[in-house]
């Protein structure tokens, strides 16, 4: 019952028990005068009723009296009752309500309250709950952007001071004399230009992570044919990655699926992945298959190799922030590849995962919304 319905019922109950105490107390002042002026017996003459009437008057005053106190009585203990009543329905969700505010002002933010009422605290109650689960989350957030916080200054500070460390080792060679002949310090420079590069690019990644982060960086997607895109751009990675021992393979049946697309950011997504299979592979020459269907409402493309794999707790944080599955994939890179990869394919509305490949290896998988068809081959857009 709401808290309306009880102060209705409590405001009639307050009017109806006076009213029925009263329609009591006439009828028995009805009956004890009729009683007493011995109506039921026969019957007085108007003289003899008047005199029987003063002779009365005291006792039927003191009468009315004792009742108009008992009646007092009455309605003041009702009102009590009811009062305390509606009270108490009041009082005693507000003091569970007031309870959980203090134990989420305490930092038990597990808490919830258990209102079995049906009246207007319920939905209350319920809003409460709501926001104590709502700050559990954001309480689980904030400590893990805390976590990740520490995570990026280590692998920062790791992946600056390698290079750094190599270049100083290498100045310090060149000064004391240990690269004596011009060949060596052709090598020795050669090294620190490499290093120096790794820094550059470090410094590059660190800039577009945090300019995609911030939603700061722009995104200029297009209607492409994604499968000639995927087709154009692996075909230019081939002779590159298969210096460094990477051998791609591609599978791209479909032809004319549309998705809109920034290039030079997929370029880039495509290349980390490339660099990731590059860097881990444990055979002499890994290969990589690259596939792309459509499948339902999206593309997917698939980026398939045959390295050593990751363990399995290491899909769910495979995209974090300098995140390396060391005891599977060593530790080479940044760390940053696929977290950036992550977002520029969020910021083109698709979704990255990873899966075990059959038979070994590590498959990425992105999917990236599929727009309508050309209607021929003069709607194609090729990759620049």
């Amino acid at each position: 019952m709401t808290i309306k319905q009880r102060l209705f019922r409590s405001n009639i109950l307050m009017i109806a028990v006076p009213v029925a105490l009263a329609v009591l107390f006439d009828v028995l002042m009805s009956v004890i005068m009729a009683l007493h002026f011995g109506r039921w017996e026969g019957g007085m003459d108007e003289l003899g009723l008047a005199a029987k009437t003063v002779e009365t008057m005291p006792a039927l005053f003191w009468a009315g009296l004792a009742m108009l106190l008992v009646m007092a009585g009455i309605i003041f203990l009702t009102n009590r009752f009811l009062t305390r009543r509606v009270s108490m329905s009041i009082t005693a969700p507000l003091n569970t309500l007031s309870y959980g505010v203090r134990q989420v002002r305490d930092g038990n933010l597990s808490f919830r309250l258990d209102y079995a009422g049906e009246d207007e605290f319920s939905p209350v109650c319920g809003d409460f709950n709501l926001m104590a689960e709502r700050l559990e989350y954001l309480e689980r957030a904030r400590r893990g952007d805390e976590e990740s916080r520490r995570e990026l200054i280590a692998g920062i500070s790791h992946d600056l001071r390698t290079p750094l460390t190599a270049i100083m080792a290498y100045l310090e060679g060149i000064e004391k004399g240990v690269a004596a002949t011009e060949e060596q310090r052709k090598k020795y420079i050669r090294v620190i230009k490499d290093k120096a590069q790794n820094l550059n690019h470090i410094i590059e990644q660190l800039f577009l992570f945090s300019k995609l982060e911030t939603s700061e960086f722009p995104i200029h997607a297009r209607p492409v044919p994604i499968g000639e895109v995927i087709a154009e751009m692996t075909a230019g990675f081939t002779e590159e990655y298969a210096q460094k021992g990477l051998a791609i393979q591609t599978e791209i049946p479909e032809a004319g699926v549309l998705a809109n697309v920034d290039i030079p950011l997929l370029r880039n997504v495509m290349v980390n992945i490339l660099e990731n299979s590059a860097n881990y592979k444990t055979a002499e020459t890994g290969e990589v298959l690259v596939s792309v269907k459509r499948e339902d409402a999206a593309a997917l493309i698939r980026l398939a190799d045959n390295g050593p794999g990751i363990p399995g707790e290491a899909f769910k944080k495979l995209f974090d922030v300098f995140y390396r599955a060391d005891s599977s994939r060593g530790t080479k890179g940044s760390g940053l590849g696929l977290a950036i990869s992550a977002k520029i394919i969020e910021r083109m509305n698709g979704t990255i995962g990873a899966e075990a490949t059959p038979g070994g290896g590590l498959t990425i998988l992105i999917r990236l919304p599929v727009l309508a068809e050309p209607e021929g081959p003069g709607g194609k857009e090729a990759a620049p």
